[in-house]
């Protein structure tokens, strides 16, 4: 924890020194129209408004919008801590949080709440608060047709950004503050109270009724360990996206197991938005933002590299497969598979066998058809978000590609690329969907 104990007292004591550099957004720019008045994306404009103006030293204006914001948002714990230490400040010029024995946890949790709001408030132009339009983050090196929406989560800012459109044209639909693991993140094994890093898929919802208060609302699931993680060795399961217990309104930064925690109305929203099978979780930090005609160059790069991949799967090549697999036996073991799925039916006694095998010939043929239509622009690019750990594997950058094609896109290719010392990107990892092979 980078904030002292005493930062919101001194915060409110001495709030000149917080002054910020640059315009901060109006609440204009985060307020829907008939954004319902106890609605989260309300709270959220109130308590980014108030935390701003006691930075810009306005006790009075900030005293009046915490007293409303109290009155409006009864079960919001940190709403109310700010509303009371106002009140003690214009009657005593004391406060509570500069009495560092009276420290709690539920106190300490409930200041780094309003630090990572407050960051998320007065955060300057190049960063996620005032993100321009048409950006992505630059680890987002591009966006596949299959996939209609991207939720950001930034872990270190407690922010998650929910982003539709391509890669060319996409859109910011909202942007909120979120909780993650009590130890922070880049989880490694079961039990570590981190939060992973990396790309996800949602593999089902979970409703209210079917879980403990503890999750709110309902739950996002994500497909941790993934096959990245798992061949990195990484252990543990049950990360999901969840709401909080309905008494309360949120969580603080670091306070789950490994989940990422937002307020009950902002999950709903989400459940009614994502399509499963359309979206990607991408759990990262430190997001820097870039324009589609930025990351060109290495799209074109990258769109190369799965030509080489399709062709060599598609064209039956040992040769040019070997290339990009850094396990050949993996790779040959696939590709014997496969078989150049050119499966031989002879005449024999168990013509139950013979029609299997026939029936497995024409899959293979019709899938390796539909991956020759594939064009090489409808794939989705990410490099995987990675923390700097004493573990050189895991701190190594991997690209992730995914591509869903045929006719009913009832097939999937994962692919996990690392780079290897040479320079060269290999597949470490992959994961076939619609194929028994």
């Amino acid at each position: 924890m980078n904030w002292s104990m005493t930062s919101l007292g001194t915060l409110f004591r001495g709030a000149a020194c917080w002054c910020l550099c640059t315009a901060l957004f109006s609440m204009n720019s985060w307020a829907a129209p008939h954004v319902p008045p106890d609605s989260s994306k309300a709270l959220d404009t109130q308590i980014a408004m108030t935390l701003t103006l006691i930075a810009e030293g306005d006790l009075a204006q900030a005293r009046l919008l915490a007293r409303q914001m109290a009155y409006q948002f009864p079960d919001y714990a940190l709403g109310q801590l700010i509303s009371a230490e106002l009140e003690t400040t214009a009657a005593f010029s004391d406060v509570l949080t500069t009495r560092s024995g009276s420290m709690s946890q539920p106190l300490m949790a409930l200041l780094l709440e309003a630090q990572a709001r407050l960051s998320q408030a007065r955060a300057p132009s190049d960063s996620p608060g005032l993100i321009e339009p048409a950006t992505l983050p630059d680890n987002i090196i591009q966006v596949g047709a299959h996939t209609r929406q991207l939720l950001l989560i930034d872990l270190k800012a407690s922010v998650l950004y929910q982003v539709m459109g391509n890669d060319q044209a996409p859109t910011l639909v909202q942007q909120h503050y979120i909780g993650g693991g009590k130890a922070g993140f880049g989880k490694q094994v079961e039990g570590d109270n981190k939060t992973p890093l990396g790309v996800y898929t949602i593999t089902g919802l979970r409703s209210d009724a079917s879980l403990p208060d503890l999750y709110g609302s309902g739950a996002l699931m994500l497909d941790y360990p993934n096959t990245l993680d798992r061949h990195l060795g990484r252990t543990g399961s049950g990360i999901w996206l969840h709401g909080v217990p309905h008494a309360q309104r949120s969580r603080s930064p670091r306070s789950s197991e490994g989940c990422v925690t937002m307020s009950n109305d902002h999950l709903l929203r989400l459940k009614n938005q994502i399509t499963p099978s359309d979206a990607l979780v991408v759990l990262g930090h430190d997001f820097r933002w870039s324009s589609h005609e930025t990351r060109l160059d290495r799209q074109v790069a990258f769109q190369q590299l799965f030509e080489q991949f399709k062709q060599g799967w598609v064209g039956k090549s040992r040769t040019q497969l070997e290339s990009l697999y850094a396990d050949k036996d993996v790779m040959e073991h696939r590709f014997r598979a496969a078989g150049g799925y050119q499966i031989s039916v002879t005449d024999t006694v168990d013509t139950r066998h013979s029609t299997e095998n026939l029936q497995q010939s024409n899959q293979l043929e019709q899938f390796f058809k539909d991956l020759a239509r594939v064009d090489s622009g409808d794939i989705s690019m990410i490099i995987n978000p990675v923390q700097r750990v004493a573990k050189p594997s895991d701190s190594l950058a991997h690209l992730v590609m995914q591509v869903r094609f045929g006719l009913m896109n009832e097939h999937q290719i994962t692919l996990y690329w690392s780079q290897a010392n040479d320079g060269e990107w290999r597949i470490v990892a992959e994961q076939w969907n619609g194929l028994d092979i």
